[in-house]
């Protein structure tokens, strides 16, 4: 029998960043051009509107607002520091630190003055164009039953318990979301699954989050007026796998995209490869014996599945096809994180209700 909920990875998380010299260090090829290194720093915001006294302004380009317009309202408001791209000038006698990367310094800026939050957490990210929020909620009810407490942050906003923050994003900026990590991290939990959007990731929004496991559901034409491409909606979903570093994997090999990405994903990543059919992509995952039923009886999924350890038997309420690939990713991150067949296939079969996702109407 495997054992059901890993401790979380023993790393020890750094103090949190409190002085603006240890901001810098942090941040790669960063520069204090001004001010003090001595400046004293408490949080971090990409929003001028919502900065306060000792808050880290963080001045982005692009989009439909320029940052640098908003210097000025940033430093009334008590912004304590300033950081920008290289060339940009602050306002009277504020600090500012120039940076090559203004994206991702925002990412490494907001976890460190946050302590690092993800570092003290397992943190599972899913992307792909359909499924996630499904899969999400699926894979906290299969922490749960193995005794972990499970926060999530996606479409439906962040949840941990009884504490719910709405959220803009399917995954929020960096600033916001090293903010509700560390919330989730204060409030005991051991254990974060989020959705993990190509947008997020092309805007480095999760660059600064510690992953032990990324999942890939599927990829589908969607996001063509921010990407540009497939190749390019693409090449941000690979980043999650390629560049971000995590221990481990469950990818959907049915996908021709997933496929491929079960073979490029770095070296020492732990892969389980799952598909909804036994015979497409040699996955490690697969459905031996499937019933769906809609109407007559029980409706339902009725599904056992081979695994490398041992068959997972499912009794699901939930219906149709693209649950079955749901419950098979879910499944798979369940064995990436070591819960054993038997946790998941009895957490699988609890009624899950997912809002504005085919909701039965009794």
């Amino acid at each position: 029998m495997r054992r059901s909920v890993p401790s979380p990875l023993p790393v020890s998380t750094p103090s949190p960043a409190s002085r603006l010299a240890d901001l810098v260090r942090e941040i790669p090829g960063a520069t204090l051009t001004s001010g003090s290194p001595q400046t004293f720093v408490s949080g971090v915001r990409h929003d001028s509107r919502a900065i306060e006294p000792g808050d880290v302004f963080v001045a982005r380009e692009g989009g439909r607002v320029n940052g640098l317009a908003f210097l000025n309202e940033a430093v009334q408001r008590g912004a304590a520091a300033i950081i920008a791209r290289r060339g940009a000038t602050s306002p009277g006698s504020t600090p500012l630190v120039e940076v090559d990367d203004v994206p991702l310094a925002l990412a490494i800026a907001s976890a460190a003055v946050y302590g690092h939050p993800t570092f003290g957490l397992d943190v599972i990210g899913i992307t792909g164009t359909n499924g996630k929020t499904t899969t999400t909620l699926m894979t906290r009810a299969i922490v749960e039953a193995s005794g972990g407490k499970c926060g999530t942050i996606g479409t439906l906003g962040a949840e941990l318990g009884g504490w719910i923050k709405p959220s803009v994003h399917t995954s929020p900026e960096a600033d916001e979301l090293a903010r509700i990590a560390r919330e989730m991290r204060d409030q005991g939990a051991t254990h974060l699954v989020m959705e993990v959007s190509s947008i997020a990731l092309a805007a480095k929004r999760a660059d600064a989050v510690r992953f032990r496991v990324a999942a890939f559901t599927n990829l589908t034409q969607d996001h063509l007026d921010y990407h540009g491409t497939m190749e390019g909606y693409a090449a941000a979903k690979m980043r999650l796998f390629a560049e971000l570093g995590p221990g481990a994997a469950a990818i959907n090999v049915r996908d021709p995209f997933g496929a491929d990405l079960a073979r490029a994903v770095p070296a020492g990543t732990r892969v389980i490869s799952y598909s909804s059919a036994a015979d497409v992509g040699a996955p490690d995952v697969y459905p031996t014996h499937l019933e769906m039923r809609a109407a007559s009886g029980a409706p339902g999924i009725r599904l056992r599945a081979a695994t490398p350890f041992g068959e997972l038997s499912i009794a699901s309420p939930l219906v149709g096809a693209h649950n079955v690939e749901n419950l098979l990713c879910a499944a798979s991150i369940g064995l990436c994180l070591d819960v054993d067949v038997e946790t998941i296939s009895a957490a699988l079969s609890t009624p899950i209700s997912v809002p504005g996702r085919l909701e039965r109407c009794d």
